[in-house]
């Protein structure tokens, strides 16, 4: 029930592969099995509340043999969207997560150079716009992946087409007044209520769907 991977990129050819899953989440188990073809691997399952499932905002990135695990830079369309930085190496080794970035995850298989860690650490970003690489540090240098997803606040859609309401005010008495609308006429929501299915029932039986 977890779906197809967000992130799913053999990207590291000479170790290993990440694969990053997202789901909401409703009675959940005890536990999860994943299933992997090779004789070693790493799980890690993290929560966030409130957020909605990323689409477009995340992306992986393969690196060099190196202690700097980058994961490339996205742009935030909103403020107050979840960073999350996801690292995995091929070296049992442990992790410093990016600067100003809340540790969650720092495990490893053993302590071999032939073992595997993966961290997982995010910022809950102030501001729209860039964030620039998110780089973790690891304490031993190996070939590594460096994934970065956006979560947004979940509060409705989030993405490159959006509904622009332009020079629309709300007055007192309930009435929305539209510069899109001519003369002195107003839109008015006379009773209006909304259902589940996100349909507005204006003054009668008609409904308008949104």
């Amino acid at each position: 029930n977890w779906g197809t991977a967000i992130l799913n990129t053999p990207l590291s050819t000479r170790t290993h592969t990440q694969v990053v899953y997202a789901r909401i989440a409703s009675s959940e188990p005890a536990s999860y099995t994943f299933s992997w073809s090779s004789a070693e691997c790493g799980v890690a399952i993290v929560t966030y509340r409130n957020a909605a499932l990323p689409s477009v905002y995340n992306s992986q990135v393969n690196n060099s043999s190196t202690a700097n695990c980058t994961a490339p830079t996205l742009t935030a369309p909103i403020a107050n969207m979840w960073s999350v930085w996801v690292g995995t190496i091929m070296y049992g080794t442990t992790w410093t997560p990016p600067t100003n970035y809340a540790e969650r995850v720092d495990q490893r298989t053993s302590t071999a150079s032939t073992n595997m860690a993966m961290g997982i650490a995010d910022l809950l970003l102030t501001a729209s716009g860039a964030t620039g690489t998110v780089v973790g540090t690891a304490a031993n240098a190996d070939y590594n992946v460096g994934a970065h997803i956006l979560l947004a606040p979940y509060a409705g859609p989030v993405g490159d087409a959006a509904i622009t309401l332009a020079g629309v005010t709300l007055s007192a008495d309930g009435t929305v007044a539209s510069a899109g609308v001519e003369g002195a006429a107003a839109i008015t929501l006379a009773a209006a209520t909304v259902s589940a299915a996100g349909t507005v029932a204006v003054g009668g039986a008609a409904a308008n769907t949104l």
